[in-house]
């Protein structure tokens, strides 16, 4: 319960804080002025317990499934919108934090499995196949690992995040890794875009 607890308060605190933060900057010229309230939904994020920081959820669950509704109605907003101003087509930048922090928080043996994710490929920006992307173009990210020996257990919850997010956004996400030790994969002509938590 303190895992669900914890995820809306910090979705409200989050939302709430990005909130502010916009008015302080066209108001006050104070960009941060939710930086407590954003501080404290990654302190209630952070307070999950290890599975939920991973992104381990049941997308069916009727938690979730409330949850998931709950941030569509609390963060509105679209490709048109100033909350979609992440330079990734079809993603806000609550949506793109959120991602990042589940792909982020996933751990092995109590450390960091992942050291970099970005976003590349049509929705990142990239004209490589004479077009944008179309409505159900997915996700392209470059997730770069810790460890070679990481890779098992990120593939396997990059699953289970691609799930929710694809049950969430309407479109897959597509993950390539840079694995330690190995060449790194070859992609023509795409900007890459950082995800950040």
């Amino acid at each position: 319960m303190h895992d669900f607890g914890a995820t809306v308060g910090g979705l409200l605190a989050e939302t709430f804080g990005a909130g502010m933060n916009m008015l302080g900057d066209a108001f006050l010229g104070d960009p941060q002025a939710g930086s407590y309230f954003t501080q404290t939904a990654s302190d209630l994020y952070a307070s999950r317990s290890q599975a939920a920081r991973a992104g381990w959820y049941d997308a069916g669950h009727p938690v979730t499934v409330v949850a998931t509704l709950g941030v569509g109605v609390l963060i509105p907003g679209g490709e048109g919108s100033a909350a979609a101003n992440t330079g990734i087509a079809g993603v806000t930048s609550g949506e793109a934090s959120a991602l990042a922090r589940q792909i982020y928080g996933i751990e092995v043996n109590g450390q960091r499995a992942v050291s970099s994710v970005e976003a590349f490929g049509s929705r990142a920006g990239s004209t490589f196949r004479g077009r944008g992307p179309l409505p159900t173009s997915d996700l392209d990210l470059r997730i770069t690992l810790s460890d070679p020996a990481h890779f098992g257990t990120v593939n396997a919850q990059m699953t289970e995040i691609g799930t929710l997010f694809q049950s969430t956004k309407g479109f897959p996400l597509q993950s390539t890794y840079v694995i330690p030790g190995l060449p790194p994969p070859t992609l023509l002509q795409t900007p890459f875009i950082p995800l950040h938590p």
